[in-house]
């Protein structure tokens, strides 16, 4: 019980711990690291946290559909696969 506590538990620190600092720091990527005059590049600066939101999020949607209609297989095996692949990518 305490090893699967343990796991879970820094599972979830190094998965949320990017994401909060991504989204906490908004005003240093956007006002200070994407300061620029240019138009193509102030279009980024201003939908970052968009394209940030969609890159984070899309890989757990596309795994999230596959293991929906993905049936053949162990249980266990994709319980065991579908992290690991998603902390690849």
């Amino acid at each position: 019980f305490n090893l699967a506590y343990i796991f879970l538990l820094l599972h979830g620190v190094g998965f949320l711990l990017p994401w909060n600092v991504f989204i906490n720091a908004k005003e240093y990527y956007v006002d200070y690291k994407f300061n620029t005059t240019l138009s193509y590049d102030a279009d980024y600066r201003i939908n970052f946290m968009s394209y940030l939101g969609f890159a984070a999020h899309f890989p757990s949607l596309c795994f999230s559909a596959w293991n929906t209609f993905y049936q053949s297989g162990t249980r266990d095996k994709k319980i065991e696969q579908s992290p690991l692949t998603l902390k690849v990518i």
